[in-house]
């Protein structure tokens, strides 16, 4: 089992982290917030319904089709994937982000799942296994959004890994929330995703794939003060959503009614 640690405050989070930094031999830290726990948890939205697997290449399809403008600059695959999940499509893409503030927020954002613990998780990449978008190893897995599975079976040995990448910070959204993705690859066939391996005490780290290398349980009853904390430090939704639609909801919500009160 990986490691698990429970916070009730900021206050506590910021005592834990450390705790991982000083453990990077070799490595670097990343963090993904959930707000319950998911059979799906830490797995792209792709993964999520069988059957948006089965129609993934109709979503990218359908995006070029509809908005060509928007794809003309994009020269790969990849990259065709990384506005596929800015605009929030099904993908084989999980963000996560290298800001555990970020993550919190995100274990603690959506209201439906107040009444259960949230969970921010660990991820441990090997320095070799951080990638940057001209890696050669990206190309056969992104490949699958374009083609049948039957098409990619001479590849396929390729495409079973969970590759860690750092995608240009290419618009406000990601360079806000400190965006780093991970691209899983499949299983033995197009419905099964790669898996990330659990760090165990003691295991030495893998030089290939990112791990999951320790767990954060945040408990319901604690979710309101951490968001307030969260607030107070300047972590909502304007700050990592800086859309016009978000502003919207930001100024409609409690915290732009306390901005209000602030002016006054």
């Amino acid at each position: 089992m990986v490691c698990e640690h429970e916070v009730h405050s900021i206050a506590n989070l910021a005592e834990i982290i450390p705790t991982f930094e000083n453990k990077r031999r070799g490595g670097s830290f990343f963090y993904r917030g959930e707000p319950a726990f998911f059979p799906t948890k830490c797995l792209p939205t792709l993964f999520h319904n069988p059957d948006y697997t089965c129609r993934e290449r109709f979503f990218h399809n359908e995006l070029c089709h509809r908005f060509p403008e928007a794809i003309k600059d994009l020269r790969t695959d990849f990259e065709r994937m990384v506005l596929m999940q800015h605009y929030e499509l099904p993908t084989r893409l999980l963000d996560i982000s290298e800001s555990p503030l970020v993550a919190a927020f995100f274990a603690l954002r959506d209201p439906k799942h107040c009444k259960e613990d949230g969970y921010i998780y660990c991820v441990k990449a090997h320095y070799n296994a951080i990638h940057y978008p001209d890696y050669e190893g990206i190309a056969p897995i992104a490949k699958l959004v374009t083609r049948d599975y039957n098409e990619v079976l001479e590849e396929i040995a390729l495409c079973q890994k969970a590759l860690l990448v750092r995608p240009p910070w290419q618009n406000a959204r990601i360079k806000a929330q400190q965006g780093v993705m991970i691209l899983f690859g499949c299983g033995n066939n197009r419905q099964t995703p790669a898996r990330m391996q659990e760090l165990f005490p003691g295991q030495p780290l893998p030089k290939d794939e990112p791990v999951l290398y320790a767990r954060i349980r945040i408990p319901a009853e604690c979710k309101k003060k951490l968001k307030r904390e969260l607030e107070d430090l300047g972590i909502n939704e304007w700050l990592l959503f800086p859309e016009l639609p978000h502003l919207a909801n930001f100024l409609k919500g409690k915290v732009g009614k306390r901005l209000l009160d602030q002016s006054r």
